[in-house]
């Protein structure tokens, strides 16, 4: 007769334990909205936009004039890459480049859906044989607010 009881009673906890847990999503639970309100490992949770360059480039070339003599000039196409990693929409903003021996430029650049992404171009053109540092910065004036401030930029080189 103990052992009934025992048996009774462990039945009784284990289906309430079930039925308190699938309803509470406590220990495990059957509904997806349940596990997608209890995961922690996403890094952004709190629903801001986060802009960043995933890729920057410069490409260098000898333009030829049109006259006929054998003069042109040497220029530079650079491209960034920018990308929302945010979870919400990132409206239009502008993207800094800023190049040795220029003034800092600002390019427009279109609102970005989360994980879309854009390449933003700039051209510097009659630049001179040398190095030159390149430092490209999405929202480069700062105007949105984002999840990660700090991975706004990204830098390379380039030479003439």
């Amino acid at each position: 007769m103990k052992n009934n009881w025992w048996w009774i009673i462990t039945v009784i906890v284990v289906v309430g334990l079930i039925f308190w847990s699938s309803n509470t999503g406590a220990l495990f639970s059957p509904r997806p909205s349940i596990i997608a309100k209890n995961n922690t490992n996403s890094t952004n949770s709190t629903g801001l936009p986060d802009l960043t360059i995933t890729i920057l480039e410069a490409n260098v070339s000898y333009v030829q004039n049109n006259s006929g003599n054998a003069t042109g000039y040497w220029q530079a196409d650079i491209g960034a890459y920018v990308k929302n990693v945010g979870r919400i929409s990132a409206p239009i903003s502008r993207t800094s480049f800023l190049v040795t021996g220029f003034g800092t430029r600002y390019i427009s650049t279109s609102n970005l859906a989360p994980g879309q992404g854009i390449l933003v171009r700039d051209k510097y053109t009659n630049i001179q044989r040398g190095t030159y540092n390149v430092t490209a910065t999405t929202d480069g004036r700062f105007e949105i607010s984002e999840l990660n401030e700090n991975n706004n930029g990204k830098s390379t080189r380039f030479t003439v």
